[in-house]
């Protein structure tokens, strides 16, 4: 989407007034990503030529699209075979729909290293906001003694928000540090990066998931791979980022060993290359596995659209 901004530069200012307020409230508020997103659909609105022009030439938009419409196809088809199941399967597909909004925020962003900072830094600080007024002193202390906590948030939600913003500052920090400023407030980004990259790291470990930690590390190994110059103009950074993270690790050690320990066995079958049958039904490494294996088993039945949620077929046989 590398068209030109839309001609009217009032038209700009809302839409982007509304990107800015989606940023700072996704992590904050709801109503206020409410809010953001419509200033945004209403500004689009007006250049709706522009907005065409950019989308019908854009892989990713036709790749949303038809995502789209599978979603839609898989609803209906899922609704009429499964009558009992019919709200749960349109709740979902109004669920994973939501993800178009990924499409009306890049629309805004154009690639713009100024506008791409600005939503990071005001995301982040809607974070910390969030952070700062809802986590209670048993958060801390949780932390202190190291136990699982999601301060603010539920576990599941305080992982995945972390660690989206962990894989955000690091494939977006060298684009914005291209981004010309005096040296002073270059230096009090960097700063503050580092102070935001250390609370997040914590969160993440202090969560515990072992899923995410997996899914981080994977996004880390891609982004090594396909962004090898980003990595070597950008060493002094991530070699940085390499030496907090350990510091982090051992300063949270019993936290972290305590949650490998306790699935050891079924990772050392794994390593092995035990098969599915000969590993435990127990601890959730354990359980996960049972469950992708079942989960495989059952979407090969039907490979199009699957089951959908609420079909209680899916049960039948489960361990």
């Amino acid at each position: 989407m590398e068209s030109i901004a839309p001609s009217s530069t009032r038209i700009r200012q809302i839409g982007l007034a509304g990107l800015y307020v989606f940023a700072f409230s996704a992590f904050y508020d709801k109503a206020g990503g409410v809010l953001g997103l419509l200033l945004m659909l209403i500004a689009m609105g007006f250049c709706a030529r522009e907005v065409w022009n950019d989308y019908k030439f854009d892989p990713m938009a036709w790749t949303v699209a038809l995502f789209v419409l599978y979603l839609v196809l898989h609803a209906y088809t899922s609704a009429l075979e499964f009558p009992q199941t019919s709200e749960a399967q349109w709740t979902e597909a109004r669920n994973w729909g939501r993800l178009i909004v990924f499409l009306i925020l890049a629309w805004w962003m154009r690639g713009e290293p100024r506008v791409i900072f600005w939503c990071l830094a005001l995301a982040l600080l809607g974070l910390f906001a969030k952070l700062l007024i809802d986590t209670e002193a048993t958060d801390i202390t949780r932390m202190l003694k190291s136990q699982r906590t999601g301060f603010a948030y539920t576990l599941g939600f305080s992982t995945i928000i972390s660690a989206a913003s962990i894989a955000a500052m690091l494939i977006f920090t060298p684009r914005v540090l291209k981004y010309p400023a005096p040296t002073a407030a270059r230096a009090l980004i960097i700063l503050t990066w580092f102070a935001a990259i250390i609370v997040l790291i914590q969160i993440q470990i202090t969560t515990a998931f072992r899923g995410t930690w997996l899914a981080i590390a994977v996004v880390i190994a891609l982004a090594m791979l396909f962004l090898p110059r980003s990595l070597a103009k950008n060493l002094l950074l991530y070699s940085s980022l390499g030496i907090i993270l350990i510091l982090l690790i051992v300063q949270n050690s019993t936290l972290v060993q305590n949650r490998v320990h306790n699935e050891e066995k079924t990772i050392s079958l794994l390593m092995e290359g035990a098969s599915i049958n000969e590993i435990p039904l127990r601890g959730s490494v354990g359980i996960r596995l049972h469950l992708w294996n079942y989960g495989l088993k059952r979407w090969l039945e039907r490979p199009l659209f699957g089951w959908g949620p609420g079909t209680e077929i899916t049960k039948r046989d489960c361990k």
